[in-house]
């Protein structure tokens, strides 16, 4: 199959839909800007009293911080701060996935971590991830500098030290997606679907296109081969960045609660500084 790839308008419902996840991905970001270190006696300062090594709101944070970071990347793009009169955004839709994918990877990590009421199993969780994240950095340390390489043991022997036992080998980010579908509303099988989808999309797979373009079939240029005609469908699009933003969304409504943080003023200010810097349309000055 010989491919032509179309340009589609996004109108209609999946306008309304990109337009609400951004503002929402901006709300977050504003929310999550004004959150500082754990009150006094919050559940999180209670977690970070037991953490010899790294502590847990800095983990938490970190994974939100790299969210909101892939998410505003999206919302910037489709929905800037400035636009330019009768100058359309075009993009391609593959990077749109991807960065709806790196959102709710990063987000799933965070309501992980966040999610059991025992503080037991959130110090084990952390520590899970903890190693997780070091033995990465071991593996490319061993790529560079072998005494780099012998630091990082040296920390991952101090995050062990701390546990008094064995740590389990930290879940994949499906799992974690899956662990988190009921946030966005959806079962884990349709997050799962959404997930493979977008990361179809970072991989370059070919089924990306079968999965998310309608084609429209032209001649038979030779045995079993045609010209065609896709176009891609805004609508996968709007169901896997909904689902990045509201798991974004509630895990930084929960990662401020554990803060001990005043969310009513904290969502109020940055309600109000939306308001402020509300998106605008400019005309170009004559040439």
């Amino acid at each position: 199959m010989a491919s032509e790839h179309v340009k589609v308008a996004v109108d209609g419902d999946d306008m309304v839909l990109w337009k609400e996840a951004a503002t929402r991905v901006r709300l977050a970001q504003a929310t999550l800007d004004q959150l500082g270190d754990p009150a006094p006696g919050s559940g999180l300062a209670q977690d970070d009293m037991r953490c010899n090594g790294p502590y847990i709101s800095d983990s938490v944070r970190g994974h939100l911080d790299a969210a909101l970071d892939n998410l505003t990347l999206w919302a910037n793009v489709v929905a800037p701060r400035v636009f330019i009169k009768d100058v359309p955004v075009e993009n391609p839709p593959r990077p749109y996935f991807t960065l709806a994918r790196a959102g709710l990877e990063s987000a799933a990590q965070a309501v992980w971590l966040l999610s059991p009421q025992e503080q037991d199993e959130r110090i084990a969780r952390h520590l899970r991830l903890a190693v997780n994240d070091l033995e990465e950095m071991r593996r490319t340390a061993r790529l560079v500098d072998s005494s780099a390489e012998e630091a990082v043991k040296e920390r991952i022997v101090a995050v062990r030290d701390t546990a008094g036992g064995p740590i389990k080998v930290a879940p994949n980010y499906l799992d974690m997606v899956r662990a988190a579908a009921n946030l966005g509303g959806l079962e884990p099988d349709d997050a799962e679907a959404l997930w493979r989808t977008a990361s179809a999309a970072a991989h370059g797979k070919l089924w990306f296109l079968e999965a998310t373009y309608s084609t429209d079939l032209g001649e038979e240029f030779s045995a079993g081969r045609f010209r065609a005609v896709r176009r891609p469908d805004a609508g996968t699009i709007s169901t896997v960045v909904t689902l990045a933003t509201e798991v974004t969304e509630r895990a930084v409504v929960r990662y401020a609660l554990m803060l001990g943080a005043p969310l009513e003023r904290i969502t109020q200010r940055a309600v109000e500084q939306l308001r402020k810097n509300l998106p605008r349309t400019v005309t170009p000055a004559p040439e």
